[in-house]
């Protein structure tokens, strides 16, 4: 079981892995077009990126299409796009967000967006940021916590980052038909041939 077990159920959940909680099409916020949502971790060491958004970002991006599958189709077929963003329903951000909340991300994080390239300088290693209709938060891992925080602050942050990364790749993995046996649509891909 991954660490972050309720946020990857909701991810195989809304993307039709068990037909009873299959997406609709429609976000959780009741709405067919949700506030746009980018939720990045950086990793300042190394100068890594990840990203995921979701359909409302893409919509807010004015990026073309009828629906979500077609937005999602053409921004990763634009020449400038950015590898390692990947997209998530509306629905799945929705508990990409919640499992963050839950480790606490509400809780520590600090308003404002997280700091670029220099927060190397000052000592911070990673970062979880959350921008949600423009308002950008951030939440950022310090190796002084073992010193001057509990350690349960730490832990937690580990969680949170984990649990992104967990849903990171496996938007990878069932883009390139990896480990996942499932179609969009929930029909398993055995069943198709």
């Amino acid at each position: 079981m991954t660490r972050f077990p309720l946020l990857c159920l909701v991810l195989y959940c809304c993307l039709g892995v068990l037909p009873s909680c299959a997406s609709t099409g429609g976000s959780a916020r009741g709405t067919s077009a949700a506030s746009p949502v980018s939720v990045t971790f950086r990793d300042y060491r190394s100068g890594v990126r990840l990203t995921i958004v979701n359909d409302g970002y893409l919509v807010k991006m004015g990026i073309k299409g009828e629906n979500a599958d077609l937005r999602r189709a053409a921004y990763h077929s634009s020449e400038d796009v950015d590898l390692w963003t990947k997209i998530l329903p509306d629905e799945v951000m929705d508990g990409l967000i919640s499992g963050l909340d839950q480790e606490g991300f509400r809780e520590h994080a600090q308003s404002g967006p997280a700091p670029r390239e220099t927060a190397r300088s000052s000592g911070l290693t990673s970062g979880l940021e959350m921008i949600v209709g423009g308002n950008a938060s951030h939440w950022n891992y310090n190796p002084s916590w073992s010193i001057t925080s509990p350690p349960a602050e730490a832990n937690r942050y580990k969680k949170a980052r984990d649990g992104f990364l967990d849903v990171h790749r496996k938007i990878e993995q069932y883009a390139r038909g990896g480990v996942q046996d499932f179609d969009y649509d929930g029909v398993p891909i055995r069943e198709r041939r």
